[in-house]
């Protein structure tokens, strides 16, 4: 008879799930200000961009959790605006690994982004 020293012990989750979990724990309870103003075109207030990397840079450090973006299936068109200029469509597939420090562990997110400028 065999025992399967394996079975008894504890099955530990990747330390990357625990990382997203802590930044998004510590995230709850200090949010995210929306401390800028619009004027113009309506009065309204709303939180930025750099607001958001400054307050998850600080918590995705504190808890050993890297961000790698990657993108693929990136389709360009040009299309004729309004006034015959040209306008650039850009469509492309994001995919974003986050990655515990701690012991490698990965998981993946996928999204779609479109622009027109």
């Amino acid at each position: 008879m065999t025992i399967d020293n394996k079975a008894s012990q504890p099955v530990t989750a990747p330390k990357v799930y625990e990382a997203i979990n802590a930044v998004q724990r510590e995230l709850a309870i200090t949010g995210i200000a929306k401390n800028k103003q619009v004027t113009s075109g309506g009065n309204y207030m709303f939180r930025g961009i750099d607001d958001v990397y400054n307050a998850l840079s600080v918590l995705m450090a504190k808890h050993n959790l890297i961000i790698s973006p990657r993108f693929t299936d990136r389709v360009l068109e040009t299309r004729v605006g309004a006034k015959s200029y040209t306008l650039y469509f850009t469509t492309l597939v994001g995919h974003f690994d986050f990655i515990s420090s701690i012991d490698g562990s990965k998981h993946t997110v996928t999204t779609y982004g479109e622009a027109l400028d």
